[in-house]
Order: C-alpha cells, then sequence, then structure tokens
C-alpha cells in the first residue's frame, strides 16, 4: 500500500516561490498582469470573484453554527451541523467531499452522539481546552465510519482534543469506528477532565479496520481502553498502530482490560505505549470474532501494575506474538488501593506473561498456530510467574526474568506448564530471585526454569539461572532435549 501525502491550499493561496513551479508561476501572473494594463498604464478590470459561500470550504468552525462550548447547553446539533458541512465540502470531486471541523476552547456538552459518516473529514481542537462531553450514559460519545462496508469512509482524523463524558457511562465509547479505512487519532485524550476514576465505559474502540493509527492518545476507562477486532472472513482487520507514547490506564475497577484483541486482527503493533493499572493490561483472544489473530508485535513497551495478569492470551488465538524490548512487571499486585480485586496470591494467578492451555483436550490442536518470541525484554515483580506458558511454541533469548514469584504462593520465573507446550528454546537469558514471597522469608516457593510433565522439543542452553528459592532448572520434560551449558548455583 502507497502512502500519499496531500497538500491542503485553500482558494485564494498566493504561489509558492520557493519552488522552480512557484517562480513559474509567479512570472506568468506578472505577465498576465502586465498584458492587462493598457495605454494609460490602468489595470483591466479583474473578474468577480465568487462569494464565499459559493467557494470550497476546508475550515468548519463549530461556534459559526451555534456551538457554545460553555458545558450547559447541549452542542450536539451545533456541533453535527458543523460535521455535515464539512462532510458535504467539496462533494463530487475526485476524492469526495471533506473538512476539517474546529472546536475552538470550550467545554462541549453533546446530549446524542456525533456522526462522522463521510470520508476526509476531520475533528481537530487546540488540546485539553477544546473537550467533548458525552450527557448521556449509553450509546457512543462519537461515532466515526459505516455499518455497510459497501460504501466505505476513509481517512477520518482526529486530533488536539479531549473526550469525556458527565455520568458514567454503562455502555459505548469515547470514539467509535466502525469498517474503519485509514483512519488517525492523534494527541486525543479520552479520560477524565482531572486525574482521578475516568467515566468512559470503553475509550477508543475499532470494530473492522484497515490501517488505523492511534498516537500520543491517553485512555481511561472502567471496562477497556483500547479495544480492536476484525471480520471472521479477514476482510476487516489489517493494520494497526498504537504508538508515540500512548497511555493507557484502568478506572481503578475489576475487570478493567487496557489493551483488547479480539481476534481477526494482524499487522498489530503496540509501540512506545504504557499500559498500566488494568485489571487485564493486555488481553489477546478471538472472543470478539472468532477467528484467530494473525501477528501482534509488542516493541519498547510498558506492561505494568496489573491486579490480574499483565499480558493474557487464550490458547490459539494469535499466529505469532512477538515482544521485543519490553518492560513487564509487577502483575498480580493490588495497586487500587481497595480490596476488590484483592492482591494474588501467587501462581497460577498474577502472571506478567500468562498463555493459556486449551482446556479442552479432545478439541482440534490449533496450538501449533502460536508461535511466542520473547526478546530483550525485561520481566520482573508479578506476584505470579514471570513467563507461564501453558500452550504454544517458545523462543525466549536475551531477557531478564527476575523478582517473581512475590505472591504467598510464590511462582517460577519461566514455567513450560504441560505437553500442550510443543517446542521450546530457552537461550542466554539472566534468570533470578525468583520465588521468594514478599514479606515471607521463610516461604521459598518458586523455581527459575520449570519444565513440567509432558513438554518436549526443547532447548535450554547458556542461560544465568541463580538464586531462585526451590530450584534453578527442574525439569520434569519427556525427552527430545538439550539442556546444557547453563551457569547455575
Amino acid at each position: 500500500m502507497s502512502r500519499r501525502t496531500h497538500s491542503r491550499h485553500t482558494v485564494g493561496d498566493p504561489p509558492d516561490r520557493t519552488t522552480r513551479r512557484g517562480i513559474l508561476t509567479g512570472a506568468g501572473v506578472a505577465a498576465g498582469m502586465a498584458a492587462g494594463l493598457g495605454a494609460a498604464g490602468a489595470m483591466a478590470p479583474r473578474p468577480a470573484l465568487a462569494a464565499p459561500e459559493q467557494r470550497l470550504r476546508s475550515y468548519y468552525d463549530v461556534r459559526d453554527f451555534g456551538a457554545t462550548g460553555d458545558g450547559n447547553a447541549d452542542d450536539q446539533p451545533a456541533i453535527q451541523d458543523a460535521i455535515d458541512a464539512a462532510s458535504a465540502s467539496a462533494d463530487g470531486l475526485p476524492q469526495g467531499g471533506g473538512a476539517v471541523v474546529f472546536l475552538p476552547s470550550g467545554l462541549y456538552r453533546v446530549g446524542r452522539t456525533l456522526r462522522i459518516e463521510k470520508s476526509n473529514v476531520g475533528l481537530v481542537g487546540i488540546g485539553a481546552g477544546s473537550v467533548i462531553q458525552g450527557a448521556a450514559a449509553e450509546g457512543h460519545i462519537i461515532y466515526a465510519g459505516t455499518p455497510d462496508p459497501s460504501t466505505p469512509v476513509r481517512n477520518v482524523f482526529f486530533e488536539h482534543f479531549a473526550v469525556t463524558a458527565a455520568v458514567r457511562k454503562v455502555s459505548g465509547a469515547g470514539i467509535f469506528c466502525e469498517h474503519a479505512e485509514r483512519y488517525r487519532i492523534d494527541d486525543v485524550k479520552a479520560a477524565p477532565q482531572e486525574v482521578g476514576p475516568g467515566p468512559l465505559h470503553d475509550a477508543f474502540y475499532f470494530r473492522f479496520f484497515d490501517t488505523c493509527v492511534l498516537s500520543n492518545v491517553m485512555a481511561i476507562a472502567h471496562h477497556a481502553g483500547v479495544t480492536l477486532h476484525g471480520k471472521p472472513n479477514q476482510s476487516y482487520g489489517a493494520g494497526f498502530w498504537l504508538i508515540g507514547g500512548s497511555r493507557v490506564i484502568a478506572d481503578l475497577e475489576k475487570g478493567s482490560v487496557g489493551v483488547h484483541i479480539g481476534g481477526s486482527s494482524g499487522g498489530i503493533v503496540l509501540e512506545d505505549v504504557d499500559v498500566i493499572v488494568n485489571e487485564t493490561n493486555v488481553l489477546i483472544d478471538d472472543a470478539l470474532s472468532g477467528t484467530i489473530n494473525r501477528e501482534i508485535f509488542l516493541n519498547q513497551c510498558f506492561i505494568d501494575s496489573a491486579s490480574g495478569h499483565g499480558l493474557d492470551v487464550a490458547a490459539g488465538s494469535v499466529a505469532l506474538l512477538h515482544l521485543n524490548n519490553t518492560w513487564v512487571s509487577a502483575s498480580g499486585r493490588n495497586v487500587f488501593g481497595t480490596p476488590d480485586p484483592p492482591p494474588s496470591d501467587g501462581f497460577p494467578r498474577g502472571n506478567n506473561i500468562n498463555y493459556r492451555s486449551d482446556p479442552d483436550a479432545a478439541a482440534p490442536n490449533r496450538r501449533g498456530l502460536n508461535t511466542v518470541i520473547v526478546d530483550g525484554c525485561r520481566i520482573f515483580n508479578a506476584y505470579g510467574s514471570g513467563i507461564a506458558a501453558g500452550s504454544g511454541k517458545w523462543i525466549i533469548t536475551g531477557s531478564n526474568v527476575l523478582y517473581n514469584g512475590l505472591g504467598k504462593n510464590g511462582g517460577h520465573g519461566i514455567a513450560l506448564l504441560g505437553d500442550q507446550v510443543s517446542e521450546a528454546i530457552i537461550n542466554a537469558n539472566i534468570v533470578s530471585d525468583n520465588g521468594s514471597p514478599e514479606g515471607e522469608p521463610s516461604r521459598q516457593l518458586g523455581e527459575g526454569i520449570h519444565i513440567g510433565p509432558g513438554v518436549r522439543n526443547y532447548i535450554v542452553t547458556h542461560n544465568i539461572v541463580r538464586d531462585n528459592a526451590t530450584g534453578q532448572i527442574v525439569d520434569r520434560g519427556r525427552g527430545n532435549k538439550i539442556v546444557k551449558d547453563n551457569l547455575t548455583n
């Protein structure tokens, strides 16, 4: 897919004289002016310009349509009028209509959903001072897209504003995108106006997408921060980037998910993202589409302080999961300041990376589809285990796995749990100080590298494994293996 840059000039812009084309254009204008001079040197009459309302517009200020931004009046009709006008702008041109809807500083209360249903429309503010505040407990605050993929809505963009709610939402998203093609959300805060519990149910939700970007966003919601999934037939669900200093935080509530990748999705990249203080920070399954995800990459992320698992993956739900230079820490710790949910007692709960086994042993074997690569990561301070591998194929290399097993039941550094783990390479890691429950020095419950019964086809070599509570490398696997050249004490 090619990337295009568009220069947007309104009617009446002067020629650009910094380029050869601009110089020639400027020269042509000058020649035309000279030709229009009469013998007396007078300028020939200029043709009348069209009235402003008849010319192409690219900028629509919501206050021109009656929005007050005072936090009291319902500004939904005025903002929707501005969106509709922008959507109709240049209608009939090859790329369709489109323009910018501008939100000056203000608190814009909306009683109903704002809807963008045409391509090339942007909603742009001046930063956190431009706030759209939903007034209803149910439904989306902003909807962008279409339920009908035969009439796609493309190139929608949101920039430099905040979206929140005046009441605690029980359904809907701050921004909900459907059949979204080439959407961009940049510097948008889906969060409370002040630091504290967030009223949003979902922050950003993408239901069917193709090449979309969220950058430098903040999401605080009591159900899910960022949710995405494609179609079961894989016709939508390709290319999604959550990047650039984005932060996803919970609303201090049991059941919250930071990022939920719910199936039929591929080319998913989380990079330079901070996902913290949710019950589950990152959840990967196929519950929203019923079809496996294809490839998911986490690069230079911080996955921190989940009350449950930091990264929780359902068996058979992703073909390739790659964590690179990522920090996963402090899972199972009660950071909510309330007894609900309580802190994890330790393994099998509260794991930094939890890859589930398939509960139905008679089900068709999808486990071979799953490859997990953990490269150059720091995985530490879980109440349960650092890595709990219940299924899949694993490559764990160049990572630090330290100080896990802090709950009263302890936990392992790296655990291959049973015969649903079909292959594994564990190489050149430092695995130390796992299995010592916090505040209970007399309790020692956890191993550095734990290989459970039934595991086969594995190589464990060139690791430093030391100072773990009840064992360094404990091998109960059943064969076809190489376990050697590790430094243990």
